[in-house]
């Protein structure tokens, strides 16, 4: 059972990430009107706070699903990819897309490729691998923190983008979502 204070403040932080992703994409959108705005730099800038608040709001909205869920597909090949989060990492992003988030999956893999640099391992790269992408059973070495610092954020931003990239597509998705926040 997760204690009180724990959920309590997780579900601040949920609320915090869910405000800071409003205000970002009402910004973005606004600033959207100037002529400078269509700049690589302005998309660059919002695809790095996208992914600040996209992917921490969320793992932090996740956790309690992957908690509850994970049981049913602990040590399996899907697990290191934490699929409760990133089902709410692509919500997210179907939810507060814009253009910066299309972009998010670039600091993601730019993240992922930190990680496999800062890797313990013995120079493979079958054993960074593992630190990253093993079942939980076979990463025990490390206590799969690779997973957790490194892959969690990175899947979490790569759904954040489809979901993004999925409400560019589907209009009225985004505009459903957009009627209800």
């Amino acid at each position: 059972m997760i204690p009180i204070p724990l959920l309590l403040l997780l579900l601040l932080f949920a609320y915090v990430g869910w405000r800071s992703l409003r205000w970002l994409r009402s910004v973005e959108k606004e600033l959207s009107k100037s002529e400078n705005f269509n700049s690589v730099r302005y998309t660059l800038m919002f695809a790095f706070l996208y992914w600040v608040a996209g992917t921490g709001t969320s793992i932090i909205i996740g956790f309690l699903p992957e908690a509850f869920l994970s049981r049913y597909y602990v040590n399996t090949g899907i697990e290191p990819f934490v699929p409760a989060i990133a089902v709410t990492g692509l919500a997210l992003g179907i939810a507060f897309s814009g253009r910066g988030a299309r972009w998010t999956w670039i600091f993601g893999l730019l993240w992922l490729a930190v990680g496999v640099y800062a890797s313990p391992s013995d120079g493979s790269w079958a054993h960074a691998m593992g630190n990253l992408f093993a079942r939980t059973s076979a990463c025990s070495d490390s206590e799969c923190i690779g997973e957790l610092l490194f892959t969690m954020p990175s899947v979490a931003s790569v759904a954040y983008s489809v979901g993004a990239l999925i409400a560019r597509f589907l209009p009225q998705l985004s505009e459903l979502a957009s009627r209800n926040s």
